[in-house]
């Protein structure tokens, strides 16, 4: 499925962060956009969109803290899209960036009603511009909102090595040139050491000004884990979050990862 991996982006990045209703029905109204950097070839950079708009209580945009680390289970595996109940925003969506315009159509092939591209594959842009999105609205569906944000930068990072007995790591990273992105990396390996296959990962957000440290404690673990099971998966992520209402809000997501994917093919 050529927009699976999008797909998993936009819903990695949702948390429940509260039961639904349980004696009505759900009160909230949420919209996530994703648009994700892929490598076009030849130095070149493409994003594809997705979008989805839920009629659910207690969902939960924020990739987590700043300056905190976590250990947290991890699989090469997919996890089970949970179908939660969406409504329309309008036919289409509609985006610009870089003086190009596209519009992302309606469509409920991935098992939920979602907006991605069809005309084109992927849209070429500069990292740093600027991304406009417009949500036309519908009358008992999703309002209308007009959504702006910065595309997240392209970066390098450091390679994350061992850390001294009983001392933090320190990661680093090319910092942003303006504010308002953090960084997340994902420290993906065996905890088991008996395989190579990741199964555990220690998850950190951090500011975006080129440097952040994972605890003693986790920095231990992952300095004590076999090499050949190690990955590093690095996210610049900037968003645009507009509250329509108390019980509506929209949020535009721009990520740029290292290592950068290539293009999906259709």
């Amino acid at each position: 499925m050529s927009n699976f991996r999008s797909v998993l982006v936009l819903l990695g990045a949702l948390s429940l962060a509260a039961c639904n209703d349980r004696f009505g029905p759900a009160k909230e109204k949420t919209g996530f956009i994703s648009a994700t950097a892929y490598d076009a070839g030849g130095g070149a950079v493409a994003m594809r969109l997705l979008g989805a708009f839920y009629r659910y209580d207690g969902l939960d945009g924020s990739p987590g803290t700043p300056e905190t680390c976590t250990g947290a289970p991890f699989s090469l595996i997919p996890p089970t899209i949970a179908t939660l109940p969406t409504v329309s925003a309008g036919q289409y969506l509609y985006t610009e960036i870089g003086g190009r315009k596209d519009t992302l159509f309606q469509a409920s092939g991935l098992g939920f009603l979602a907006y991605q591209l069809v005309t084109v594959n992927a849209i070429p842009y500069t990292p740093g511009d600027t991304l406009k999105l417009e949500v036309p609205g519908e009358t008992g569906g999703f309002p209308e909102a007009l959504l702006k944000v910065r595309t997240a930068e392209a970066f390098t990072h450091d390679a994350v090595g061992n850390p001294a007995d009983g001392q933090p790591l320190t990661i680093t990273w090319t910092a942003a040139t303006s504010p308002g992105s953090l960084m997340v990396f994902s420290l993906r390996f065996n905890a088991s050491g008996t395989a190579p296959t990741p199964d555990t990962q220690i998850y950190c957000v951090f500011t975006d000004d080129g440097a952040g440290q994972v605890s003693a404690s986790l920095a231990a673990i992952w300095g004590s884990s076999q090499l050949v099971s190690r990955s590093v998966k690095a996210t610049r992520l900037r968003l645009d979050e507009v509250e329509i209402d108390g019980n509506t809000k929209v949020t535009l997501f721009s990520y740029f990862e290292r290592p950068l994917a290539p293009v999906p093919i259709l």
